[in-house]
């Protein structure tokens, strides 16, 4: 009997802890904002460290690999740690803009929280 006892125990409390984990953000990410001089009302972002996958951008005279695109405000901050979601087109409202002689190839996402510090 107490060994059933202790099953059902260990049971519950493991359906609870894994029933409670919240896997809707991903992992926080750090990156270094930085200035691409063709694009405007867009961040670029170079991933430093995290589980996000950046892409690469690049015009005549400059390339940069690992980024993302954040279209909006300019952060003034040029290292942050931030959550985020991946950029829907139907949800969010496209500001991001380059001019034509930039090649882009990142993805675009969403920070739904940042900070300065880890």
């Amino acid at each position: 009997m107490k060994t059933l006892i202790k099953s059902i125990l260990v049971f519950l409390t493991s359906f609870i802890f894994f029933a409670c984990e919240n896997d809707s953000l991903p992992d926080i990410v750090k990156g270094r904002v930085i200035e691409f001089p063709s694009c405007n009302f867009v961040n670029v972002i170079q991933i430093e460290s995290g589980n996000l996958k950046g892409g690469s951008i690049s015009s005549t005279s400059l390339q940069i690999e690992n980024v993302v695109l954040f279209p909006g405000n300019p952060i003034q901050d040029s290292i942050i740690y931030f959550n985020y979601r991946l950029f829907d087109q139907k949800k969010d409202r496209d500001s991001a803009y380059c001019t034509a002689d930039v090649l882009i190839n990142a993805p675009k996402i969403i920070i739904t929280n940042y900070s300065t510090s880890d």
